[in-house]
């Protein structure tokens, strides 16, 4: 049975959230925080990161008097008052440039903290001391917000189930509300379309392995995913038919099995990802590779 990604799942979480009036609706509802005059500082959203520590942010926006961070966090991974202070301190200081003085002109930083955990065991004042430690650092050039996801139950039912829903069936009541129904059609749209609910996996897999060789593998068979696929569609679009379109696909597929095998990827991971047989994978291999 394939798995349902909700919106813990970052490429997915990024994706939505990249539609301005989406990500309005979700900022004002968890935050009170109105972004009708911001915008994106990026004109199309990156895929997914390629790297596992770039300190890239999930969403960054912009007006003419401050700028916004907005991450989604699934876990405890490090110090979350460093991981602030590296994301503040990369998005305050892109915004200088080259022989530019007017350094009081930068703008200040509103950051909010999607948290799919719980941090600390005393919400409010562990928020607080995140604030008052970075303060320090950044006086009023940073201010934070943070929402714990897993307390939602009382105050915002309906978003909890949109970050721990396991099935569809789960999201089907908030289609009833006319402000959630478009982000609950994406969710569904994106775990039934083939390509993207790839890129929902790839993503998934990525940011659950700790070790570093094992995140390299992943990134390995990320490039496999992408070049089989791009080599499946070519092969398929010469022969024009049907027909030509499958074959292309699974010789695309059995490429990108291949690929993974020599980069040492698990061939149950592989099986999984392509949904070839092992018998497939294996032939193909000894004749190809």
């Amino acid at each position: 049975m394939k798995t349902f990604y909700n919106l813990s799942n970052d490429y997915l979480f990024k994706n939505v959230f990249y539609h301005h009036h989406y990500l309005s609706i979700l900022l004002q509802d968890l935050f009170g925080f109105n972004i009708q005059d911001y915008y994106f500082t990026t004109p199309v959203l990156p895929k997914e990161n390629h790297h596992k520590a770039t300190g890239e942010c999930d969403l960054i926006l912009t007006n003419d008097s401050n700028m916004i961070i907005v991450e989604m966090q699934n876990k405890k991974v490090g110090s979350l008052e460093n991981r602030t202070m590296v994301y503040t301190s990369k998005v305050y200081g892109g915004q200088w440039k080259k022989g530019d003085f007017l350094y009081e002109d930068l703008k200040p930083i509103i950051f909010f903290w999607i948290l799919n955990y719980h941090y600390g065991d005393k919400e409010n004042e562990d928020y607080q001391i995140l604030e008052k430690t970075l303060h320090k650092r950044f006086g009023n050039n940073l201010s934070i917000s943070t929402c714990d996801i897993k307390k939602l139950a009382k105050t915002k039912p309906e978003y909890k189930l949109l970050f721990h829903a396991k099935n569809f069936e789960q999201l089907e009541p908030l289609k009833q509300n006319p402000k959630l129904k478009p982000i609950v059609d994406l969710i569904q749209k994106y775990n039934l379309d083939e390509y993207e609910y790839e890129r929902m996996e790839v993503s998934n897999y990525m940011w659950t392995f700790d070790d570093e060789q094992k995140f390299r593998r992943m990134e390995a068979y990320r490039e496999g995913l992408e070049l089989g696929q791009k080599r499946g569609e070519k092969r398929g679009e010469k022969r024009g038919e049907k027909r030509g379109e499958k074959r292309g696909a699974k010789q695309g597929k059995l490429e990108t099995a291949c690929n993974l095998l020599s980069k040492g990827i698990p061939i149950e991971l592989i099986m999984e990802a392509t949904n070839l047989s092992k018998n497939e994978i294996q032939k193909h291999y000894k004749i190809h590779c």
